[in-house]
């Protein structure tokens, strides 16, 4: 029997296992409990939304017309998983809105060397 090769874990993988969420782009979720997305307007206008509710978005918190910074959407992120045990963010892509050197910046601020905030 040979040894199995680690894997090495992604700055995404480590965000959800410290934050216990999973960040999924859509599919198939009943009710995410945060949303991550980008809406076109009908003059061709991007909208970023982060919202808890797409059904129900509150225009002044959840709308910004310019894509919102990494702190301000890990703001939201942490938000969410302080309220809610294994929470589920949906993001229309991950790519877009999560960058790997952003997340490791991050996880470097605000985690210490024991695993801990």
């Amino acid at each position: 029997m040979t040894p199995e090769t680690p894997t090495a874990i992604t700055p995404l993988e480590k965000l959800q296992l410290h934050l216990n969420i999973t960040i999924k782009e859509y599919g198939h979720y009943q009710k995410p409990d945060l949303v991550i997305t980008e809406y076109l307007t009908a003059d061709n206008y991007d909208m970023h939304i982060l919202t808890n509710d797409e059904r129900e978005i509150q225009w002044e918190n959840d709308v910004y017309y310019y894509k919102p910074d990494f702190n301000t959407i890990m703001e939201r992120i942490e938000e969410v998983a302080n309220d809610v045990p294994e929470a589920v963010i949906q993001v229309s892509s991950i790519e877009e809105y999560f960058e790997d050197y952003e997340i490791e910046d991050w996880l470097n601020n605000n985690i210490d060397d024991d695993g801990t905030e």
